[in-house]
């Protein structure tokens, strides 16, 4: 499986409702590649402090996952934003271009967009 996510992690259920589903399909052995571009790399921001937000934190859903799933990180959509591979959850991949095409050509499954 493969999910794509594009969407900033708090304002919407969208990015919350596609990491929930990639924790229940890593829990069922499903081979899970997250992919995180555009204000979808906020997600994998560390630090986060959600409270106030009424939402979980995205970061306590990626470390459930990380273990289990392959997440890449859009290096030039984090240029964009200004933010550098140390501001990161440790163990995500920054990817660039290129290396994101090659994980889309060569994993297989269903593709999930938010």
């Amino acid at each position: 499986m493969i999910l794509i996510l594009s969407k900033p992690p708090y304002g919407s259920e969208d990015v919350i409702s596609m990491l929930f589903i990639a924790l229940a399909a890593v829990s069922r052995g499903i081979k899970t590649t997250i992919i995180l571009i555009d204000d979808g790399v906020y997600t994998a921001l560390r630090d986060q402090r959600p409270e106030g937000l009424k939402y979980p934190s995205v970061e306590d859903l990626i470390y459930l996952i990380i273990t289990d799933a392959e997440i890449f990180v859009h290096e030039d959509s984090l240029k964009e934003r200004g933010i550098s591979g140390e501001d990161l959850i440790e163990g995500v991949n920054v990817s660039s271009d290129d290396e994101i095409v090659e994980v889309l050509l060569t994993k297989t499954g269903a593709f999930l967009l938010c």
